[in-house]
């Protein structure tokens, strides 16, 4: 199975993009891994209209053989070790890719969250959406690990 990062716009900032690709480059070694980047919709619209634009954009990009996993700041709270149960058990899905979504500045629609088979937060904190998306990459690779019962976790 594949797991594939869908998020809204690119990442910037060259400090977290290397850390990103560092990762993403480690994940691999374990497992097909892609990365979707979704154009950033910017503008003088409201927030309200680009989030529901996104959202559109982010639906479009699953499928029903697609298990959708969305970062949502009012999602499950996970150890990392909890963390790496629930992908070990995604992977055994009959699924073809596991999404893990990203939001943008203004988060990520509802329309989103209710096609997501699982919600989760790093934690009741906010983080910039790039620290989310190297985040999720780093917590993906150590989920691995942990699996694998190799020694970065500790």
């Amino acid at each position: 199975m594949e797991i594939r990062l869908i998020w809204i716009g690119k990442t910037r900032d060259p400090h977290v993009s290397a850390l990103l690709e560092k990762f993403v480059s480690r994940i691999r070694k374990f497992n097909r891994l892609s990365i979707l980047e979704i154009e950033e919709k910017k503008g003088k619209r409201r927030e309200s209209v680009i989030l529901s634009d996104e959202g559109d954009q982010l639906v479009a990009r699953t499928s029903e053989k697609s298990f959708i996993v969305v970062l949502d700041r009012e999602g499950e709270v996970l150890t990392s070790e909890e963390f790496a149960a629930h992908l070990n058990k995604w992977l055994m899905l009959p699924k073809k890719t596991i999404d893990l979504i990203v939001g943008s500045f203004p988060g990520i629609h509802e329309k989103v969250k209710e096609k997501a088979d699982f919600k989760f937060s790093f934690s009741r904190l906010t983080f910039s959406h790039e620290l989310s998306r190297l985040l999720l990459a780093e917590q993906i690779y150590r989920a691995f690990t942990i699996c694998k019962g190799l020694p970065y976790h500790k």
